[in-house]
Protein backbone atom coordinates (compact mmCIF):
# COMPACT_ATOMS: atom_id res chain seq x y z
CA UNK A 1 0.00 0.00 0.00
CA UNK A 2 0.89 3.69 -0.44
CA UNK A 3 0.16 6.38 1.09
CA UNK A 4 0.12 10.22 0.82
CA UNK A 5 1.63 12.71 3.23
CA UNK A 6 0.09 15.34 4.71
CA UNK A 7 0.09 17.92 6.69
CA UNK A 8 -1.81 18.04 10.21
CA UNK A 9 -1.64 21.28 12.22
CA UNK A 10 -1.76 21.29 15.63
CA UNK A 11 -3.18 23.85 18.26
CA UNK A 12 -5.68 26.15 18.57
CA UNK A 13 -3.97 28.68 16.74
CA UNK A 14 -1.22 28.15 13.87
CA UNK A 15 2.44 28.52 14.49
CA UNK A 16 3.96 30.79 11.72
CA UNK A 17 7.51 30.75 10.47
CA UNK A 18 8.21 34.38 9.13
CA UNK A 19 11.65 33.77 6.75
CA UNK A 20 14.41 35.91 7.58
CA UNK A 21 16.62 35.87 4.55
CA UNK A 22 17.60 34.33 1.40
CA UNK A 23 14.58 35.27 -1.96
CA UNK A 24 11.75 32.69 -2.07
CA UNK A 25 10.63 33.82 -5.22
CA UNK A 26 13.98 33.35 -7.49
CA UNK A 27 13.74 29.31 -6.06
CA UNK A 28 14.72 27.01 -8.82
CA UNK A 29 14.87 22.92 -9.19
CA UNK A 30 18.29 22.08 -10.60
CA UNK A 31 16.80 20.13 -13.19
CA UNK A 32 14.00 22.11 -15.17
CA UNK A 33 13.42 19.41 -18.08
CA UNK A 34 10.33 18.20 -19.44
CA UNK A 35 9.47 14.82 -18.31
CA UNK A 36 5.79 15.07 -19.50
CA UNK A 37 3.96 17.44 -20.94
CA UNK A 38 5.40 20.18 -22.82
CA UNK A 39 5.98 22.56 -20.36
CA UNK A 40 8.54 22.69 -17.48
CA UNK A 41 7.11 23.06 -13.70
CA UNK A 42 5.85 25.87 -12.17
CA UNK A 43 7.58 27.24 -8.82
CA UNK A 44 4.23 26.07 -7.31
CA UNK A 45 4.87 22.75 -8.13
CA UNK A 46 9.08 22.74 -7.23
CA UNK A 47 8.82 21.60 -3.73
CA UNK A 48 6.70 18.14 -4.20
CA UNK A 49 8.35 17.49 -7.51
CA UNK A 50 10.79 14.65 -6.42
CA UNK A 51 13.63 16.82 -7.81
CA UNK A 52 16.51 18.41 -5.72
CA UNK A 53 16.10 22.64 -5.33
CA UNK A 54 19.24 24.77 -5.95
CA UNK A 55 20.00 26.70 -2.48
CA UNK A 56 21.49 30.05 -4.06
CA UNK A 57 18.36 31.65 -2.30
CA UNK A 58 16.51 29.18 -0.08
CA UNK A 59 15.90 31.06 3.15
CA UNK A 60 18.60 29.33 6.08
CA UNK A 61 16.98 31.47 9.41
CA UNK A 62 13.72 31.94 10.32
CA UNK A 63 11.61 33.05 13.07
CA UNK A 64 8.15 31.68 14.61
CA UNK A 65 5.17 33.76 15.22
CA UNK A 66 1.63 33.67 14.76
CA UNK A 67 -0.74 33.50 17.94
CA UNK A 68 -0.20 29.51 18.53
CA UNK A 69 1.85 28.67 21.39
CA UNK A 70 2.71 25.16 20.75
CA UNK A 71 5.60 23.40 19.87
CA UNK A 72 6.13 23.65 15.92
CA UNK A 73 5.69 20.60 14.54
CA UNK A 74 7.85 17.58 13.59
CA UNK A 75 6.28 18.36 9.72
CA UNK A 76 4.95 21.37 8.70
CA UNK A 77 4.37 23.35 5.71
CA UNK A 78 6.27 26.88 5.02
CA UNK A 79 5.43 28.94 1.85
CA UNK A 80 3.94 25.74 -0.50
CA UNK A 81 7.03 23.78 0.46
CA UNK A 82 7.65 21.77 3.66
CA UNK A 83 10.61 21.62 6.95
CA UNK A 84 11.21 18.71 9.22
CA UNK A 85 12.06 18.45 12.60
CA UNK A 86 15.49 16.45 12.55
CA UNK A 87 14.36 13.56 14.13
CA UNK A 88 11.71 13.39 11.32
CA UNK A 89 14.96 13.46 9.14
CA UNK A 90 16.73 10.86 10.81
CA UNK A 91 14.07 8.44 10.46
CA UNK A 92 13.61 9.15 6.48
CA UNK A 93 17.54 8.83 6.14
CA UNK A 94 17.11 5.38 7.81
CA UNK A 95 14.63 4.02 5.35
CA UNK A 96 15.93 6.15 2.45
CA UNK A 97 19.77 6.96 3.18
CA UNK A 98 21.28 10.09 0.79
CA UNK A 99 17.86 10.05 -1.17
CA UNK A 100 16.09 12.72 -0.08
CA UNK A 101 17.14 16.98 0.16
CA UNK A 102 17.41 17.85 3.36
CA UNK A 103 18.61 22.31 4.24
CA UNK A 104 19.09 22.99 7.56
CA UNK A 105 16.41 25.68 8.73
CA UNK A 106 17.25 27.75 11.50
CA UNK A 107 14.02 28.50 13.45
CA UNK A 108 14.06 31.50 16.09
CA UNK A 109 12.05 31.66 18.57
CA UNK A 110 9.98 34.90 19.86
CA UNK A 111 12.60 36.40 21.96
CA UNK A 112 15.10 35.79 19.04
CA UNK A 113 16.61 32.55 20.88
CA UNK A 114 17.32 29.46 18.57
CA UNK A 115 14.58 26.92 18.52
CA UNK A 116 16.20 23.96 20.72
CA UNK A 117 15.64 21.00 17.81
CA UNK A 118 17.05 21.25 14.61
CA UNK A 119 14.51 21.72 11.66
CA UNK A 120 15.28 21.18 7.80
CA UNK A 121 13.84 21.90 4.46
CA UNK A 122 12.72 18.36 3.24
CA UNK A 123 12.66 18.09 -0.66
CA UNK A 124 12.22 14.54 -1.79
CA UNK A 125 14.72 13.15 -4.41
CA UNK A 126 12.71 10.44 -6.64
CA UNK A 127 10.45 11.17 -9.13
CA UNK A 128 8.99 8.79 -10.81
CA UNK A 129 6.03 7.60 -13.26
CA UNK A 130 4.69 5.13 -11.30
CA UNK A 131 1.32 5.27 -11.91
CA UNK A 132 -0.50 2.46 -13.40
CA UNK A 133 -2.22 4.02 -16.62
CA UNK A 134 -4.77 0.75 -17.08
CA UNK A 135 -6.19 0.62 -13.56
CA UNK A 136 -6.17 4.81 -12.16
CA UNK A 137 -9.73 6.03 -12.08
CA UNK A 138 -10.17 8.25 -14.29
CA UNK A 139 -7.68 7.36 -16.81
CA UNK A 140 -4.98 9.79 -17.32
CA UNK A 141 -4.89 12.58 -20.03
CA UNK A 142 -3.40 12.64 -23.14
CA UNK A 143 -0.16 13.80 -21.76
CA UNK A 144 -0.26 11.36 -18.96
CA UNK A 145 -1.33 13.77 -16.15
CA UNK A 146 -4.19 12.41 -13.46
CA UNK A 147 -6.86 14.53 -13.10
CA UNK A 148 -6.90 16.35 -9.96
CA UNK A 149 -9.78 18.49 -10.42
CA UNK A 150 -12.40 16.06 -9.24
CA UNK A 151 -13.09 16.10 -5.65
CA UNK A 152 -9.89 14.20 -3.42
CA UNK A 153 -12.41 11.55 -2.24
CA UNK A 154 -12.63 10.30 -5.64
CA UNK A 155 -8.97 9.76 -6.36
CA UNK A 156 -8.13 5.88 -7.20
CA UNK A 157 -4.79 6.15 -7.51
CA UNK A 158 -2.86 2.78 -8.64
CA UNK A 159 0.54 2.50 -8.47
CA UNK A 160 3.23 -0.06 -10.29
CA UNK A 161 4.83 -2.21 -7.94
CA UNK A 162 7.60 -2.86 -9.81
CA UNK A 163 8.23 0.79 -10.15
CA UNK A 164 7.93 1.91 -6.29
CA UNK A 165 8.69 -1.26 -4.48
CA UNK A 166 12.26 0.30 -3.52
CA UNK A 167 10.91 3.59 -2.75
CA UNK A 168 10.14 4.83 0.59
CA UNK A 169 8.73 8.33 0.15
CA UNK A 170 8.92 9.59 -3.77
CA UNK A 171 6.81 12.10 -6.06
CA UNK A 172 5.41 10.85 -9.29
CA UNK A 173 5.03 13.19 -12.35
CA UNK A 174 1.64 12.38 -13.23
CA UNK A 175 0.45 13.89 -9.99
CA UNK A 176 0.99 17.61 -8.49
CA UNK A 177 1.65 18.50 -5.14
CA UNK A 178 1.86 15.67 -3.80
CA UNK A 179 4.54 13.68 -1.57
CA UNK A 180 3.97 9.49 -1.21
CA UNK A 181 5.17 6.99 1.37
CA UNK A 182 5.46 3.79 1.73
CA UNK A 183 3.29 1.54 4.40
CA UNK A 184 6.34 1.02 5.77
CA UNK A 185 7.73 3.89 6.05
CA UNK A 186 3.81 5.29 7.31
CA UNK A 187 4.21 2.71 9.98
CA UNK A 188 7.20 3.68 11.52
CA UNK A 189 5.99 7.65 11.31
CA UNK A 190 2.86 6.47 13.76
CA UNK A 191 5.51 4.70 16.03
CA UNK A 192 7.34 7.78 16.19
CA UNK A 193 4.78 9.91 17.47
CA UNK A 194 5.69 12.89 14.95
CA UNK A 195 3.22 15.95 15.34
CA UNK A 196 1.84 17.43 12.47
CA UNK A 197 1.36 14.76 10.08
CA UNK A 198 -1.85 13.03 8.29
CA UNK A 199 -2.07 10.41 5.88
CA UNK A 200 -4.39 10.20 2.56
CA UNK A 201 -4.74 6.65 1.64
CA UNK A 202 -4.63 3.47 1.41
CA UNK A 203 -3.71 3.54 -2.66
CA UNK A 204 -3.30 -0.09 -4.40
CA UNK A 205 -0.30 -1.92 -6.16
CA UNK A 206 -0.45 -3.09 -8.98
Amino acid sequence: MIWNLLTQPTGTYPVEIDLLNGDWDKNQLEDMSVDIGRKPLTRADFFQSGRRMRTDFLPTIAKRSGAGTQPIEDYKDVRLAQICSGAFRELVEQFDPGVHQFEALEILDRNGQPEKRDFFWFFPGVRLHALDPDRVIPPLSGPGYYDQTIPPADWHFVFQQAIVSSHDVFCTAEVFNLIFVSDRLKQAIEIAGFSGIRFAGPYDLS
